[in-house]
Order: C-alpha cells, then sequence, then structure tokens
C-alpha cells in the first residue's frame, strides 16, 4: 500500500515538476518573441526620428524663427511632414511599450518583470516626448499664434514639458540600466 501511495506521489510530483519547466519554456520563448517585436518598433522609431531631424532642424532654425509668421504658408508642407513622422513615431514607441507589458505579464521572474515595467514606462514616455515634437513644429502652423514672440512663448511652454519629460527619461534610462547590470544573466 506504502509503495503504491509513494509510486503516485512520485508520478503526481514528476508532472507538477514537468508542468511547471514546460509552462516556464513557454513564457520565456513568449517573452523573447514580445521582446524581439518590441525591438523592430524602437528600430521603426528610431527611422522615423532620424528622417525627422533635418527638417526639424529647418523648421527650429532662427532664420525660420526670425521670418515667421510671413513664412507660415511656406512652412505648413514641412511641419505636417515633420508632425506626421513623430506621430508616426509616437504609434512605434506605443507598440514597443504594449509588446513589453504583455512580456512582463507572462514572466515570473520579480526582476525580469521589473525590467520589462520599467522598460515599458520609458517607451510610454518616448511616444509623449514624439507628441510633444509634433506639437513643437506644429506650433508654426497654428492660427492661435501670431507672432514671433508669441511663438516663441509657445515654445518656452513646450520646453518646459520636454524637460520634465527628460527628466522621467533619464530616470527610467538609470533605472533599467541597473536592473539590466545587476541581473545580466536574466536579461540576455
Amino acid at each position: 500500500m506504502f509503495a503504491k501511495v509513494a509510486r503516485w506521489f512520485s508520478i503526481v510530483a514528476f508532472l507538477v515538476i514537468a508542468a511547471s519547466l514546460a509552462f516556464q519554456q513557454w513564457s520565456t520563448s513568449k517573452a523573447n518573441g514580445l521582446v524581439a517585436e518590441q525591438g523592430k518598433h524602437i528600430d521603426a522609431a528610431n527611422a522615423l526620428i532620424t528622417q525627422a531631424a533635418p527638417k526639424l532642424d529647418e523648421l527650429t532654425s532662427e532664420a525660420t524663427i526670425a521670418a515667421f509668421p510671413g513664412n507660415r504658408a511656406q512652412l505648413e508642407a514641412n511641419v505636417r511632414s515633420t508632425g506626421e513622422l513623430y506621430d508616426k513615431a509616437a504609434v512605434e514607441f506605443r507598440h514597443a511599450s504594449t509588446k513589453l507589458d504583455e512580456a512582463s505579464k507572462v514572466m515570473t521572474e520579480a526582476k525580469v518583470v521589473e525590467y520589462f515595467a520599467t522598460m515599458r514606462d520609458r517607451w510610454a514616455n518616448k511616444a509623449k516626448q514624439m507628441e510633444l515634437l509634433r506639437d513643437y513644429v506644429s506650433a508654426l502652423v497654428d492660427s492661435k499664434i501670431e507672432n514671433a514672440e508669441s511663438l516663441r512663448a509657445r515654445h518656452a511652454e513646450l520646453n518646459t514639458l520636454a524637460k520634465s519629460l527628460d527628466a522621467a527619461e533619464k530616470e527610467l534610462k538609470a533605472k533599467s540600466d541597473k536592473i539590466h547590470a545587476e541581473y545580466p544573466d536574466l536579461l540576455k
């Protein structure tokens, strides 16, 4: 009788361990796939930012601001295309954030979950930064902004918001870097 119970217990224990290992393997595989998808979204966002950078430089040059509002009509196409690039980059960062949120839900290791959550928040913050850049260039064609002085005032408001987002970005990056440095084997 005792041998049957011991054998039954061994079989149940084996099945529980096997199921646990299978789940762990599945969750790691699922998370790795989501992290890879996140990386594609980050690459796409960075490519869009690279495309927008020269346009941003042109739109925020002293010559452009000095000629404002007389050059508003000439700036519209460039503002629109630059704004669209930043909107698309924001969408890509949001997708990346969503992928890491999903990955954090399938993992069980606390530090991995914390790392994914931190990176999720970082990419969500980057999306807000892209929207801010869109708003920055869009101010050039905003009919409520009547002269260079009111444009500079709007840009100053947006710069204040940018500083808080930049501070949050630095904090999130430092936190994710610290977790990664402390647990490199978990975050390969």
